[in-house]
């Protein structure tokens, strides 16, 4: 082989590898805007995994616990599984939809970097006084369902931890003082959920703050990268003809290639955080990936395919058009 065509071949692979890189950065970017950063698909696709109701069992029912000064017990006129009871009657799914979807307003503003953190507050002024009312009726069928207190037993100083009726006091009398002090409990809680409520704050979510930057960077990247691989592609067409319009086909056909694998390797979950609420959200950002991952990776390996063919073709008459002017020279 001639110097000059090993050198013609080397640009060939230079050019064609810069513009796999060029293409693969794009895709990315396009990748994420069409599946995880587009907040209407998103919003779907946690309802459709479900995502509520695990947030509000594992997240906002715990945070809003913590929240007040009581103690849950196991028995009693207020056990833990009617405080929790309570609280999913008060938090019905289309209400944590509600809330969650103008806390992932927030979020999504934060990642456009359009607010410098994820800080919100939710209102729940009304849920509290349904709250009061919902576990002032569990107090007093509770308070019925007391047995009377043995000889010698325990018996507690706080009223909602009394599981058992001492002895000369009736059960609506212990009904009575429960709830007074579960109102004045709840009264003195703020009513509000906030981001420091349920952890998401600078401080706490560790390296996820530094997203922003990254999604800035490969924004600024793109800007770069596509308009590169558009002037690649017109040029290795316009200039190296049909070896160029291989290239421009091989890098779309890898780009492909790669987006299967990608579509291939999330068919498993690539990262285990515990509980049911982060494993929704995981399946959730998966469910809108894969299938555009499927599409970029069926449209890359078929325009490229296409590409290389007509590639091939344009190659092969231009050598046999040269030929035949060669020997009409001769």
């Amino acid at each position: 082989m001639r110097p000059m065509k090993v050198w013609r071949v080397i640009t060939l692979c230079l050019w064609g590898i810069f513009l796999t890189g060029f293409i693969v950065v794009s895709s990315f970017y396009f990748l994420l805007n069409f599946s995880i950063l587009n907040q209407a698909k998103m919003k779907q696709a946690l309802a459709a995994n479900n995502f509520y109701q695990s947030l509000r069992d594992e997240q906002i029912i715990p945070a809003l616990i913590a929240k007040t000064s009581i103690t849950p017990t196991e028995a009693g006129v207020l056990p833990r599984k009617d405080i929790t009871a309570a609280l999913k009657q008060v938090f019905p799914a289309a209400r944590v939809e509600t809330m969650s979807n103008s806390v992932i307003d927030v979020i999504y503003q934060w990642l456009d970097k359009k607010r410098p953190d994820m800080s919100f507050t939710i209102d729940l002024s009304q849920e509290k006084q349904q709250l009061i009312n919902v576990l002032s009726t569990t107090i007093d069928q509770n308070a019925e369902k007391l047995p009377d207190c043995e000889s010698g037993q325990d018996v507690a100083d706080d009223p909602t931890l009394l599981t058992c009726l001492p002895p000369f006091v009736q059960a609506s009398d212990v009904a009575t003082a429960a709830k007074e002090e579960m109102k004045r409990v709840i009264d003195q809680t703020e009513a509000s959920l906030t981001n420091e409520d349920v952890a998401l704050t600078n401080r706490t979510i560790g390296d996820i703050r530094n997203v922003p930057d990254y999604l800035s960077y490969l924004w600024t990247l793109n800007l770069i990268t596509l308009p590169l691989a558009a002037l690649s592609t017109l040029y290795l067409i316009l200039r190296r003809k049909g070896g160029g319009l291989i290239v421009v086909g091989g890098a779309l056909a890898i780009t492909g290639i790669l987006a299967i694998i990608g579509y291939a390797v999330t068919q498993s979950r690539l990262l285990y955080w515990p509980g049911a609420t982060f494993d929704t959200l995981l399946t959730a950002a998966r469910s809108l990936v894969r299938p555009m991952l499927l599409l970029f990776g069926g449209i890359g390996i078929g325009v490229g395919v296409l590409l290389i063919a007509l590639g091939i073709v344009w190659v092969y008459q231009r050598r046999k058009h040269l030929k035949r002017k060669a020997l009409a020279n001769d």
